[in-house]
């Protein structure tokens, strides 16, 4: 893997492939969409290079927590302003998930890729809804984050953490099988994967991570 990508990214293009710069996603904007809308492809854009941040990411709607409170682009308009929206999905201070609609009907959107970080492989996603129809639960808790602390030179001890939610899921007999976190409750939710050794959700770890996606 080329060393110049960002350290941050370079799972995602391991999982993805390599990121494609503005100019390029425009000129294969109609494969890029209905790759995304079909669930099949997921495509990385880097409109300041590879070697910089602020990528964002074509993902299919199932990758949104709550798209109905996002912003719409028709997939026609998108592809012009392409930048302007990269640009309002991946605003460092504000980033907002752009949802593209075709005919109206929403098909796809455009994330900031961090956001890709936390989402689990098909293979280790729990469907929330199956789970639940099968007896299953779902419990829900919020972090409220540590604020920190310096020593009296002005040295950090302990960095702040940020707050956050957890998603833990349990089976029919009560048994817990895995769990996702985030910065809303819809992100904890689409989170949701199977346990792993070592996950900071899981309830009998009695911590929770500072790392993205907490």
């Amino acid at each position: 893997m080329p060393d110049d990508y960002p350290v941050g990214y370079r799972d995602l293009v391991e999982r993805f492939g390599a990121p494609a710069s503005i100019e390029d996603a425009r000129l294969t904007w109609s494969y890029v969409v209905k790759g995304a809308e079909k669930g099949t492809v997921i495509t990385l854009i880097a409109p300041g290079g590879p070697g910089r941040g602020g990528w964002a990411a074509v993902v299919p709607l199932s990758e949104v927590p709550d798209p109905g409170r996002c912003p719409v682009w028709p997939v026609s308009e998108a592809r012009p302003r392409l930048g302007d929206v990269v640009n309002a999905a991946t605003d460092y201070l504000d980033s907002v998930p752009q949802v593209l609609a075709r005919h109206r009907q929403p098909v796809a959107a455009i994330v900031a890729a961090r956001v890709l970080e936390g989402m689990p492989a098909d293979g280790d996603r729990i469907d929330v809804q199956t789970l639940l129809e099968q007896g299953g639960k779902v419990t829900l808790a919020y972090y409220p984050g540590e604020s920190g602390s310096v020593d009296e030179h002005g040295d950090v001890l302990y960095p702040p953490e940020p707050g956050g939610f957890t998603a833990t899921a349990y089976d029919w007999q009560g048994a817990e099988i895995g769990g996702g976190s985030g910065d809303t409750i819809a992100e904890a939710l689409l989170h949701i994967h199977r346990k792993q050794p070592g996950d900071p959700w899981a309830a009998d770890s009695g911590t929770y991570s500072d790392e993205p996606p907490f």
